[in-house]
């Protein structure tokens, strides 16, 4: 179980997932991309979220920069791997 006021550690976005995304698009209207999570990728400084999506026949992945998500929609959780990954620890330090 979760402690109050910090993140619920049972939902988390799992590559293979399918989510629906609005981000920020015109000023009319949201971007909506509804396909398979495909992990993060850097985009100069900033993150993106991969995505891929299908439309009119065709396969691509969208990378959407993480400051213009407005909301993320799970709409089938993907198993997680079996393995547990390890903390990753600094080569230095620094103090």
């Amino acid at each position: 179980m979760a402690k109050k006021g910090l993140f619920n550690a049972e939902i988390k976005l799992v590559e293979g997932s399918v989510l629906r995304v609005l981000s920020l698009g015109t000023r009319e209207e949201m971007l909506v991309s509804r396909g398979v999570f495909k992990g993060y990728t850097g985009i100069g400084s900033d993150e993106g979220f991969c995505m891929g999506l299908r439309e009119d026949d065709v396969e691509f992945i969208r990378i959407i920069p993480t400051h213009m998500i407005l909301a993320v929609d799970i709409l089938e959780q993907a198993e997680e791997e079996g393995e547990e990954r390890e903390e990753e620890i600094p080569a230095s330090y620094y103090g």
